[in-house]
């Protein structure tokens, strides 16, 4: 097994490490959406999914890691009874969190900065470290 990408966990977790690199991304969403899917969540729709893992992770890698490929990016998740909790976390400065969790409205011109609200809008609360290169999601499925 390569450094470059380690996926490991149980029936009920995942944790995902790999490099800051962008075509590493696509080979962890595939892993984390084959991980969901064994899970039958009620209403669970594989694309609003893919779209927020894909916004969390792209994310930490291009803003968090700076595309810095000697730094790594993680991911974990855990499903229970209908609820999903999934983190994503880079060795980046962070970004001012709550500032983004405040706005509502984004220039859809804009190339960043609707990652937060992208992720409210389909469901899920986010919260962050206080550094901000540690985003928590949570979201309950019924």
């Amino acid at each position: 097994m390569s450094d470059d990408y380690l996926r490991d966990g149980d029936a009920q977790q995942l944790h995902v490490h790999f490099r800051a690199r962008l075509d590493l991304v696509d080979r962890a969403v595939v892993d984390i959406l084959a991980f969901l899917k064994t899970h039958a969540l009620p209403n669970f729709d594989d694309f609003e999914t893919e779209v927020v893992v894909r916004e969390g992770l792209t994310n930490a890698v291009v803003h968090g890691n700076g595309e810095d490929p000697e730094k790594f990016v993680t991911f974990d998740a855990s499903v229970a009874a209908g609820f999903l909790a999934m983190v994503f976390s880079d060795e980046g400065a962070g970004f001012d969190w709550r500032a983004k969790l405040a706005v509502e409205d984004v220039d859809p011109e804009s190339t960043c900065g609707r990652g937060i609200l992208l992720m409210r809008s389909y469901g899920y609360e986010v919260s962050a470290n206080e550094r901000g290169n540690r985003v928590e999601l949570q979201r309950h499925f019924s």
